[in-house]
């Protein structure tokens, strides 16, 4: 009968109260509760935390994932003051816990802090939902059809004239650098590659501060998704000399490479390409052009190495493609574009018609200006993450990758190994709207239509 006790008690009847509500009122089940932690202050003095393993982390995160209510319990002697934040542009609200007062929330709404009276005592725990349980086992043949996502329904349409793709590659943030790879990892494993900047892109440091603001010169985000050894380059494979490939803007770099692993899935290679070329296009989406704001030894070869034009068209010259060569930049929809004008040139009735077309879409992060000018529109997230459809969400986190496929005139065909077919795309624009960047509901619902018709 202890205070603990009756603390311990207040819990357990609140969480058998919430038990029947919870999945029908707030979309989740309650299965059990974490362990009680005890808290109380006994010093004003900050202190350096503890170092963490990796098995507590894992611990910590593995029931951080099932967690969606907590409840915090004063039980004195002096009050405590806890504070919601709902959203950087609401107001926070502040609710003093007086001794023996209980507070229930939901973290994933709002982000709080609670700070007790020196010397009072304060329990917390979580109710948790119940544990999710994977089983691992090998692919075998009869499971090797159930992973194939071919979705039911008509046959696919012979007219207009369909565009499969048959060939992809990828090399994406963490080490991703196949597609099958990137699969695993955002669909199944729950990664997001989010780290803090690599020193060698630059000193995170310099350019940071929690508080930046449109004046500050700072970036308030110190994460991103970086991919690896974007520094390093097989030159002699391209035919391009140490000298020019050292002042070689990275995008292009990782263009050439990527690129020409998907070509040769596509049943190309450099060696047959070289003693006879072939009619096949070449389309570069990009975003922005870092690069040239990077301090650098100016070569000889320069203006060509980190020339936008030039990314699309080296890979071209390269391998011997005769086909149309482009690179377009309309921001985040590069890639979606260049798609889209690849398909056009696979359809289009002409004189040296593509046999194929190659679309590669490239983005880095190497220059910290991006950030700093994103956090002053206050575009990127506060936290460093995504929180898609979160109402915990203030932003976005910038994430590098650079993804290519390759597109044929046929109708698709499951067996050969085909990806997908590009059903339908279409590009329009917003007109005059509310503003230059603003997106326009009416105009990407026509846009929608037009691609589904």
């Amino acid at each position: 009968n202890g205070p603990l006790q009756v603390a311990e008690d207040a819990i357990y009847s609140v969480g058998s109260l919430l038990m029947p509500q919870v999945e029908t009122k707030l979309g989740f089940g309650m299965d059990t509760r974490s362990e009680t932690t005890l808290m109380m202050p006994l010093t004003d003095e900050d202190s350096e935390p503890p170092e963490i393993g990796n098995a507590e982390a894992a611990s910590f995160l593995k029931m951080m994932w099932r967690a969606h209510l907590q409840v915090i319990i004063n039980a004195g002697p002096g009050a405590g003051l806890l504070k919601f934040m709902p959203k950087a542009s609401q107001p926070h609200v502040e609710v003093m816990l007086e001794p023996g007062m209980l507070a229930v929330f939901m973290p994933s709404v709002v982000k709080f802090s609670y700070k007790p009276s020196p010397k009072s005592l304060s329990l917390s725990c979580w109710f948790l939902e119940a544990e999710r349980e994977f089983v691992l086992t090998d692919v075998g043949d009869a499971m090797q059809d159930s992973l194939m996502l071919t979705a039911s329904g008509p046959p696919f349409p012979t007219k207009p004239e369909p565009v499969t793709v048959c060939a992809m590659s990828t090399r994406y943030a963490f080490g991703a650098d196949e597609p099958a790879k990137v699969w695993a990892g955002f669909s199944k494993s729950g990664w997001d590659t989010g780290i803090e900047f690599p020193f060698a892109r630059f000193d995170v440091n310099i350019y940071y501060e929690e508080n930046a603001d449109q004046t500050s010169g700072k970036s308030y985000t110190r994460h991103g998704g970086f991919s690896d050894g974007i520094e390093l380059f097989d030159c002699r494979f391209f035919d391009i000399s140490p000298v020019e490939a050292a002042g070689m803007d990275p995008t292009q770099r990782q263009v050439m490479e990527v690129t020409y692993v998907c070509l040769q899935a596509a049943g190309w290679s450099k060696k047959n390409l070289s003693a006879k070329s072939a009619q096949i296009g070449m389309f570069v989406g990009l975003d922005k052009n870092e690069w040239n704001g990077m301090p650098k030894e100016i070569s000889a070869m320069g203006a060509a190495s980190s020339a936008n034009s030039i990314t699309a068209n080296r890979f071209s010259y390269s391998m011997n493609l005769k086909g149309a060569s482009m690179t377009i930049d309309t921001a985040c929809s590069g890639s979606l574009v260049s798609t889209h004008t690849a398909k056009i040139y696979l359809l289009y009735k002409q004189v040296d018609q593509c046999v194929a077309c190659l679309t590669t879409g490239v983005n880095l992060s190497i220059s910290p200006a991006t950030y700093i000018g994103c956090c002053a529109a206050g575009m990127h997230s506060h936290t460093g993450r995504c929180f898609t459809f979160n109402e915990t969400a203030d932003g976005y986190m910038r994430g590098e990758a650079t993804a290519s496929h390759c597109m044929k005139r046929k109708v698709f065909e499951r067996d050969t190994g085909d990806y997908s077919m590009v059903a339908g795309s279409q590009v329009n624009q917003d007109g005059r709207s509310a503003s230059l960047t603003a997106p326009n509901g009416p105009s990407q619902e026509r846009c929608n239509i037009a691609t589904i018709r």
